[in-house]
């Protein structure tokens, strides 16, 4: 029998109670950076985050993505009556509550809800609270908090202990995506598998046997549907490698440093300054690190010989193809730039009223040959 997960905020809850709630927790978006196969960020950018409170800026490429998320739904939802889809909460496993997850929207059957079950605009008493009814929850508008309930009547249309609790069937996750890369056939879960770990997590947190990702791509608008089912094996694997990290927050025991970039960040971020000391480093480190930096000068070179070779045999051709795989692309194109030296020169005003200050944070190697650069 499924058992219903606790619900931590209802939807459309502001933003800073739902990272509030999100914080001590790991989310299903977040999963994937425990198991490091997130693009996005590392295991250790995400211990950082939880460990001093880093909270993550809302840019606009996480506000268009909500604003998209919309858009996918209500395609979706034109293509399948068969299912009322409603917006859905910040739900907690009710087990393992350190195990939180937000799905995009929840799949109601027409036969296991309807929209006349409970009319929330029913006034039934004068201390009603006109809301919408409780779905997932314990809490009603009526409510003072989640907790504390003073039901208005018997009479009440939202109040969970008097009314019918229609159950979800499925949970919808909406996505946009500008490639096909780790997009597989239709109705299959092949989707890129930070997704699939973060749905596979939505289904533990819900109880909910299947979920459906929808995305668009973009810029051709296509809209294609996949299908990801309970997997016992991902379960498993989510809550072992989810309790491991809730273990390193609470030992302070930082998961490994890797290659990337988000790695790169924390460790600025935890270092923000630098002091006028020399520090010694062991061999074993310091070796392996010159080797690579020589490594990565010897590769530019290579790189650019193939290049040029390769501009001779293109001419002017546009793409260079080898057995049917395309190898390399050549552009063209004019580009603007504001010249900033004459600016400074003829429009110091304007010019200081819009520069913007940065902090530049880089390693530069003790040797590097003549004419190359360390980036």
């Amino acid at each position: 029998m499924r058992v219903a997960p606790r619900l931590l905020t209802p939807p459309g809850a502001d933003l800073a109670l739902w990272r509030g709630e999100r914080a001590n927790r790991i989310g299903a978006s977040e999963i994937a950076c425990v198991l490091g196969i997130s693009p996005y960020r590392s295991p250790l950018s995400l211990y950082y985050q939880k460990l001093d409170g880093w909270s993550d800026e809302d840019s606009a490429v996480m506000r268009r993505g909500r604003l998209m998320e919309a858009v996918v739904a209500v395609e979706w939802s034109l293509l399948h009556p068969e299912f009322v889809v409603r917006p859905a909460g910040l739900y907690q496993h009710p087990e393992h509550h350190w195990m939180v997850a937000t799905p995009d929207r929840l799949l109601y059957t027409n036969t296991g809800i309807h929209d006349d079950v409970v009319d929330a605009e029913v006034v039934c008493c004068d201390l009603h609270v006109v809301g919408d009814a409780p779905w997932l929850a314990d809490w009603a508008p009526c409510c003072e908090t989640f907790t504390i309930c003073r039901r208005c009547c018997e009479d009440c249309p939202t109040c969970p202990h008097l009314t019918p609790e229609p159950q979800p069937a499925e949970l919808w996750e909406g996505k946009t995506a500008a490639s096909h890369e780790g997009w597989g056939e239709e109705n299959t879960d092949e989707v890129p598998l930070h997704y699939l770990i973060q749905v596979r997590q939505q289904l533990l947190v819900t109880g909910l046997p299947r979920a459906r990702i929808a995305v668009m791509m973009l810029p051709s608008w296509e809209l294609r549907e996949y299908l990801v089912e309970r997997d016992p094996a991902d379960d498993a694997l989510i809550v072992a490698e989810g309790e491991n990290f809730m273990r390193r927050l609470a030992e302070l025991d930082p998961p490994p440093l890797d290659w990337s970039p988000s790695t790169t960040d924390a460790l600025k971020r935890l270092h923000p300054t630098v002091d006028a000391v020399d520090v010694d480093i062991p061999a074993d480190l310091a070796e392996p690190y010159e080797q690579a930096c020589a490594d990565l000068v010897a590769a530019k070179k290579r790189r650019g010989l193939y290049g040029n070779q390769i501009r001779a045999v293109l001419g002017s051709g546009r793409r260079a193809m080898c057995g049917g795989r395309r190898i390399v692309t050549r552009s063209v194109y004019e580009q603007t730039r504001i010249d900033t030296k004459a600016l400074r020169a003829n429009e110091p005003g304007i010019a200081k009223e819009y520069s913007k200050k940065s902090v530049v944070d880089k390693l530069i190697p003790a040797r590097i040959p003549v004419g190359e650069d360390d980036d």
